[in-house]
């Protein structure tokens, strides 16, 4: 009788979704792995996470990637298509008016776009969608905060880092309008002529950053310019008296007589400071998604990264002269998928390139592709969403239509598809749609065992916690051009053994398990076989030993 040799399966449990479907034979990989995640220690099951608007947005009402939910440091707020909602700790919702900004006894509704980005400011916040602005200030000192939209300026993207606010994301002509020519033209002989150059032609592959405590040049003074001249009095917002001061439209510049001198304005203090900046990517094309990484948590110098659609830029805190400012340092030649392909924290951030390719990025700066092409390839619809824990941490990738975890492992697909997560007392929610696939499913990738004859596969033995509803099965194929057959499913019986007798040159496992409310982790597996063609071996040559 022939030996019988093993092979585990553990390696293939541990490295979870095969990264690259150009895997050579006997790389430990899955091609399937639904409602498992990859961990040192095997398959870990998938728990969904709850979804406390369910009542309200019923999961098969969902209209993927809305609505979505953020957490900012005074409050929570539940985003819709066009409608937002603030949320109590208990997570009742109420509809929030919207107001026109440039005429707040006017209601102005939210226009549709895509994903929302939100920049929190403790008291104040903001809200885009690549198509509206949504917005709170805190120039209101008594009466209605009201929630303010602008839907003529585009504005696609923001963060804050370090005090100041970046943001992209513009389409030109809506956002650098005639007053902003005009208003530069008038101090073209106080701009050094580098810059001069820069403010006259912004281009959709620009980035603005304010001043640091200010929202000024990358925010505030391009919704409200006559700010920039006058001072916040200019702006309908502001309600230092009970009635509206200075001009409150972009038609009413230049500034009333009453407004500081040309030679004292905000705008001239900044520029002779030369705390803004007004910079071009390295690469075109818009960016669309500006996400801070490193500094307050991590206690790393950290950066703001510049997510386009044609390259991703790392803006790194710098100092010249004693001024602070970023320079600039170009990261990759790809952009990401989508306005929503990317998420992270202060340690680390995750993206999904135009190619399909997934990326890891460390608060070092330091960018490693982690490929799985396979899976996000042909879709720009992808939203990355992260949960954190002092003890791992785990990214969502997800669609309308399919969903993965990745780990620090490795890559699991899901059947929960999540627009959005937070934490409260220290449990995770999220905003999800649920699929109908509830089961456990494992497909190994292929193996030979390093022989390229006929084998003999005699029994299958699987680790987990409970064996109850665990079916086994083989794929097996004679050579490398034909399709794999399967055999029939096999039971596993209490010691988690399936005998199952199958020749074969090429082989992949399959194992699912219908009731998944067992929350089985998948540690081990051994497949017991046989060698009964030994014309083709491959390994160390016997014959020299």
């Amino acid at each position: 009788m022939p030996p019988t040799f093993p092979l585990d399966l553990k390696p293939y449990f541990a490295a979870g979704l095969r990264t690259d479907r150009e895997n050579s034979i006997n790389e430990p990989g899955l091609t399937n792995c639904l409602n498992l995640k990859p961990y040192t220690d095997g398959l870990r099951p998938i728990a969904n996470l709850a979804n406390p608007f369910s009542i309200n947005f019923p999961p098969q009402d969902v209209e993927f990637p809305f609505p979505q939910v953020f957490k900012g440091k005074e409050g929570m707020f539940l985003l819709d298509k066009t409608t937002i909602y603030s949320v109590d700790e208990g997570f009742d919702i109420t509809a929030l008016l919207t107001y026109d900004a440039n005429n707040l006894g006017a209601e102005l509704a939210i226009v549709a776009g895509g994903a929302w980005h939100f920049i929190d400011m403790q008291n104040a916040w903001i809200f885009f969608n690549g198509n509206s602005i949504v917005f709170k200030d805190n120039l209101t000192f008594w009466g209605e905060q009201k929630i303010k939209v602008v839907n003529n300026i585009s504005i696609a993207t923001g963060c804050e880092f370090r005090g100041r606010l970046v943001t992209g994301g513009f389409l030109p002509g809506a956002v650098w309008k005639g007053v902003w020519k005009s208003i530069f033209d008038d101090y073209r002989d106080e701009i050094p002529a580098e810059f001069a150059d820069l403010v006259f032609s912004v281009k959709e592959n620009f980035v603005i950053w304010s001043t640091i405590g200010q929202s000024d040049m990358a925010f505030r003074w391009l919704l409200f310019p006559a700010e920039a001249q006058a001072g916040y009095t200019a702006s309908s917002g502001f309600t230092g008296t009970e009635t509206v001061i200075g001009p409150t439209e972009f038609a009413d510049y230049p500034p009333t007589p009453s407004a500081h001198t040309i030679d004292n304005t905000l705008l001239a203090q900044m520029i002779q400071r030369n705390e803004f900046g007004i910079q071009p990517m390295p690469v075109s094309g818009r960016p669309l998604n500006i996400k801070a990484i490193g500094g307050e948590v991590s206690g790393i110098k950290g950066a703001t990264i510049v997510y386009g659609e044609e390259g991703i830029t790392a803006l790194i805190p710098h100092n010249i002269e004693g001024n602070p400012t970023f320079g600039v340092r170009h990261l990759l030649n790809v952009g990401i998928a989508g306005r929503g392909a990317v998420s992270g924290d202060d340690y680390s951030h995750v993206f999904v390139d135009t190619t399909g390719c997934v990326w890891k990025l460390s608060s070092e700066l330091e960018i490693v592709p982690l490929g799985y092409e396979e899976y996000f390839e042909g879709s720009t619809d992808w939203i990355v969403t992260h949960t954190a824990s002092s003890r791992e941490q785990e990214f969502f990738i997800c669609n309308g239509e399919k969903g993965f975890t990745l780990t620090e492992q490795g890559l699991g697909q899901r059947s929960q598809l999540i627009t959005s997560t937070i934490s409260q007392a220290g449990k995770k929610y999220a905003v999800d749609i649920n699929t109908a696939e509830s089961e456990f499913f494992i497909e190994t990738d292929s193996f030979d065992n390093k022989l390229s004859g006929i084998k003999v596969i005699k029994q299958i033995e699987i680790s987990t916690n409970n064996a109850t509803n665990i079916l086994v099965a083989v794929k097996y194929k004679y050579a490398e051009a034909q399709e794999y057959e399967q055999t029939n499913w096999y039971p596993l019986n209490e010691r988690g053994v399936a005998t199952i007798i199958i020749a074969g040159t090429e082989f992949r496992v399959i194992i699912k398990q219908i009731d998944n409310t067992k929350n089985n982790k998948f540690k081990e597996g051994i497949v017991s076989w046989q060698t009964l063609d030994k014309r083709a071996v491959r390994g160390p040559d016997i014959s020299s030993a």
